[in-house]
């Protein structure tokens, strides 16, 4: 039985990138993977520039009194998923991947 032997490599980090804020509703895929919004009132994003393979993260920040309801593009696969954005500066995150031509999304809500 031969022996092998196995050289010490130094794993390389992905690059640092920094958060995108969304302009108007529209999140553009292509412009990275990180994107932020300040939100009033209940909104309805929408995509565009998909990519198969790519997922994007997506905090909504509400700066309103009242809960506010978020909609989402109908490409959007998700059994369970929470679109109300709490009032006084609470934070939904939504994570959206895009996988063999389905988009499926995930949400964390009510955070400081």
């Amino acid at each position: 039985m031969a022996l092998t032997k196995v050289q010490d490599e130094m794993l390389e980090s992905p690059p640092v990138e920094a958060s995108q804020s969304i302009a108007a509703l529209n999140i553009d895929w292509s412009l990275g993977n990180l994107f932020y919004k300040d939100l009033s009132t209940s909104s309805t994003f929408t995509f565009s520039n998909l990519q198969d393979g790519k997922t994007i993260s997506v905090a909504v920040r509400n700066t309103s009194g009242a809960d506010i309801t978020i909609t989402l593009p109908s490409v959007i696969k998700s059994s369970t998923f929470v679109n109300v954005v709490k009032a006084s500066n609470k934070e939904t995150v939504f994570t959206f991947m895009r996988m063999n031509g389905k988009t499926y999304a995930s949400s964390i809500g009510d955070m400081n």
